[in-house]
């Protein structure tokens, strides 16, 4: 009975520890909920198998007609996942003239620092410089009734900032958001300005790292994470504001999000595929920025679609979320640091539920888990189509950025891959041996699993054991 037990305590000892909201993931998982949801006990149960949640703050008023209490928002999605990370979502770079009468439980700003919340932002007129600046695209503050777009002035604002954020989030009196982990800015990035202290957008841009100099240190004093949505390494703009921030020095949140970073629905068609113009000048800046942080890669999917669904993208071809999701997974692959976690994101809109578990499952104990990349993302030119490829522990990602289709793929003579290997994607986990690819259709992403091969006969029959994946789930 004795060796039983030990053998019962040493085979509790080698189970793997797979936390819900632990580094060790491959993939950890954010999900960007950002409006109106069907609140119920079912949905915050789902919305806890995420890694982070960055949560807005107009969902709470949802929220009470399901619990009564808006506190019970974090208590329902923490009691299935104490180790959740739930970040409270604050407009950082702009406000509106016509959010003054807004309550503090309704807004995703701050409104105007309206004076009477106590706290010495109020007390700053907008139309000073120090705090405030008019945003290019502003109406005339002369014109009744108008709505004014302002913009934080980011060297002077750090300290009202963290009061503001202080006084309005974290010391409300409903206590709702006291509990959450962190806050996270949407919209810190760059804009064309009037201001006598910024010449161009890109020294706007620079500018926050001074911004976050102050907020980082401030919260991470008081045990909370800072996100920032900071702009985007698809445009010239934000690859500047990236370079303004690791030149200078400046502290980087500890979460930085880059949204719509492989699709958008916002165009022509049901789904745009950004050109390859924009994707990869952004992959050295999403890799970098992934070695300095925790980046965190929106890839712009989000409940649009159920998994059986089609639509057209934007070279009229039809695709599937299949073909969107794996493409973007195949791009997280290309950036992924092996050290500091990488975030993949969704996005949940007001459609309903998020359709998930099937790329975070394939990535976190699945056929995708590909263990430690080895080197960096490097290119293989095929009949005049750069085809972007990064070596893992168990096997290999090919990604075509480009809107040109390329077939008949030798996997040994154009990749250079001399294993054995098998496709692996999501809607038939495993494909069987390859020897090529018949054809890569423009923007997408094909994941080869290095296998370990049988023995055979002289016939080819395997004659025993069987196929084993290299690496197991490692």
């Amino acid at each position: 009975m004795k060796k039983w037990c030990v053998l019962l305590l040493l085979i509790i000892l080698l189970i793997p520890s797979i936390g819900i909201c632990d580094d060790t993931r491959w993939m950890p998982s954010c999900l960007i909920w950002v409006s109106g949801i069907n609140q119920t006990a079912e949905y915050a149960e789902e919305a806890s198998r995420f890694d982070m949640i960055l949560f807005s703050r107009l969902n709470f008023g949802e929220w009470d007609d399901y619990c009564g209490a808006t506190r019970c928002i974090y208590d329902d999605i923490k009691t299935h996942n104490p180790d959740i990370k739930i970040l409270t979502y604050i407009l950082g770079g702009s406000i509106y003239s016509t959010h003054d009468a807004y309550v503090t439980r309704s807004l995703n700003d701050l409104g105007r620092w309206d004076i009477s919340r106590g706290h010495s932002m109020g007390a700053v007129h907008l139309d000073n410089d120090a705090t405030m600046i008019l945003h290019s695209g502003g109406l005339d503050l002369n014109v009744p009734g108008s709505t004014v777009k302002f913009l934080l002035n980011p060297l002077n604002t750090g300290g009202y900032f963290n009061e503001a954020i202080e006084a309005d989030l974290f010391d409300d009196e409903d206590g709702f958001d006291g509990d959450c982990d962190g806050v996270f800015f949407d919209n810190v990035r760059s804009y064309d300005v009037v201001s006598d202290e910024f010449a161009t957008r890109d020294d706007y841009g620079a500018a926050w790292g001074t911004w976050f100099d102050a907020v980082v240190p401030y919260w991470e004093n008081k045990g909370k994470e800072v996100c920032t949505n900071s702009g985007t390494a698809r445009e010239l703009y934000g690859r500047s504001m990236w370079d303004a921030w690791w030149a200078n020095g400046n502290r980087l949140p500890d979460y930085v999000l880059d949204e719509y970073t492989v699709v958008t629905q916002y165009g022509d068609g049901d789904i745009q595929f950004y050109t390859s113009t924009y994707t990869i000048p952004a992959l050295p800046y999403w890799r970098d920025m992934a070695s300095k942080t925790h980046l965190v890669f929106g890839n712009g999917i989000g409940s649009y679609w159920d998994n059986n669904d089609t639509g057209l993208d934007n070279y009229g071809r039809v695709v599937n979320k299949e073909w969107v999701e794996q493409y973007a997974f195949g791009m997280y692959c290309l950036v992924r640091n092996n050290d500091i976690s990488t975030y993949f994101a969704l996005f949940t809109e007001a459609s309903g539920g998020q359709t998930w578990d099937d790329i975070y499952s394939e990535a976190n104990t699945g056929a995708f888990r590909l263990g430690d990349a080895i080197g960096d993302y490097y290119v293989k030119t095929v009949d005049g189509t750069d085809l972007y490829m990064r070596d893992f522990e168990n096997g290999y990602v090919v990604v075509n950025l480009s809107s040109t289709d390329v077939s008949n793929i030798s996997i040994s003579d154009d990749l250079g891959i001399a294993a054995q290997v098998k496709e692996v994607s999501l809607s038939n986990s495993t494909k069987g041996w390859k020897s090529d690819i018949e054809k890569m259709r423009h923007h997408t992403a094909v994941i080869l699993r290095r296998f370990e091969v049988p023995p055979t006969n002289s016939s080819g029959v395997v004659t025993s054991g069987s196929e084993i994946i290299l690496g197991g789930n490692s």
